[in-house]
C-alpha cells in the first residue's frame, strides 16, 4: 500500500510503500473497519474468516496512522470520524497479489465512503482471473462470494487488473504502462489475454 492523504489545512500524511499479508505484521484494528461475517447461504455461516486479510489490515494502518496524524480522529462518535474523513484528499493506492474477497471488498467500499474525495485505485495480479470462490466441502462451497471485481479492467502491460472505488462506488482502471508502483510483486504479462475472461 502506498498513500498521500491531506486535509484542507494541507496537514498530510504519507507512505511510500508498505506490506501486509495475512500472517504479518500485527495491525491494532481501528475503531470502523472490520470485515464482514460469512452470510446466511454459507455451510460457515457467521464466521469471520477474513479478519486477518491483508487488505483489511491495510485500511485499519491508514485508518490509525490518520488517528496519530489528527487526534480529534481518536473518537467513539461516528459522525465525527467522517466529518474529519469526509475533509481529506489524495489516493490510496492497494496493490493485491490476488482478487479482494467480499468481506474485503466491502471494507474499501467502506473507508472510501467515509473519504468520498480520497480515490483508492486497486490492482491485483492479471494472473488471478475474476473468480467464484471453489474451495468446497462436498459439493457445497463452504466460502461465499467471489474474488475480484466483475468490472476490472486489464492493464496496458497486461500483468494487472485495476479498479478505483471512490466515494464506495468501483470503476474500471487501466493501470497505466508508466508511472504506477510495480506492485503486486510477481505481475507477469498473461499470454493471449482474452477480454471475455473478465467476470
Amino acid at each position: 500500500m502506498s498513500y498521500e492523504i491531506k486535509d484542507a489545512t494541507h496537514q498530510s500524511i504519507s507512505e511510500v510503500q508498505s506490506w501486509y499479508t495475512s500472517e504479518k505484521p500485527a495491525v491494532p484494528p481501528s475503531l470502523w473497519y472490520v470485515g464482514k461475517q460469512e452470510p446466511a447461504n454459507s455451510l460457515r455461516a457467521g464466521e469471520r474468516l477474513h479478519d486477518h486479510d491483508a487488505e483489511l489490515k491495510a485500511v485499519n494502518a491508514l485508518a490509525n496512522a490518520i488517528v496519530k496524524a489528527w487526534p480529534a480522529a481518536n473518537t467513539n462518535d461516528a459522525a465525527t470520524w467522517k466529518g474529519i474523513a469526509s475533509g481529506f484528499t489524495g489516493q490510496v493506492r492497494l496493490g493485491c497479489s490476488q482478487g479482494p474477497c467480499h468481506s474485503c471488498r466491502w471494507v474499501i467500499r467502506q473507508i472510501s465512503s467515509d473519504m468520498p474525495n480520497v480515490t483508492f485505485y486497486v490492482t491485483y495480479a492479471a494472473k488471478d482471473v475474476n473468480r467464484p470462490v471453489t474451495q468446497k466441502e462436498g459439493t457445497e462451497v463452504s466460502l461465499y462470494g467471489e474474488y475480484g471485481y466483475k468490472m476490472a479492467k486489464i492493464g496496458e502491460l497486461k500483468t494487472v487488473w485495476g479498479v478505483t472505488v471512490q466515494n464506495g462506488t468501483e470503476n474500471g482502471y487501466i493501470v497505466p504502462a508508466e508511472g504506477y508502483p510495480k506492485d503486486p510483486p510477481g505481475g507477469e504479462p498473461v499470454a493471449n489475454f482474452d477480454e471475455s475472461s473478465i467476470g
